[in-house]
């Protein structure tokens, strides 16, 4: 579905291992394998449900390089944001 301009994005909580092993699991494959686009929170509100965004970006800078970093957390949302991504 990429070809057809479906965007991979991947929860930060998921990534850091929050949601289970499974989840974390299933990102590190995904990240290895350059399939994410764009990284997001699951937190609804700043109370129940804490932001772990910063966290995240720095294990991806950490394990995948700030290349990586960069783009899943400015590049990419800065092009959806102009409504200029084409994968």
């Amino acid at each position: 579905c990429r070809n057809m301009g479906a965007m991979v994005q991947l929860n930060a909580d998921s990534i850091l291992g929050k949601d289970g092993k499974h989840y974390k699991k299933a990102c590190k494959q995904i990240l290895k394998n350059d399939l994410a686009d764009i990284v997001a929170s699951d937190a609804h509100n700043v109370t129940s449900r804490k932001s772990h965004m910063q966290q995240c970006r720095d294990h991806i800078a950490k394990e995948y390089g700030w290349d990586m970093a960069w783009k899943l957390f400015a590049q990419n949302p800065l092009r959806i944001l102009s409504n200029d991504f084409e994968g």
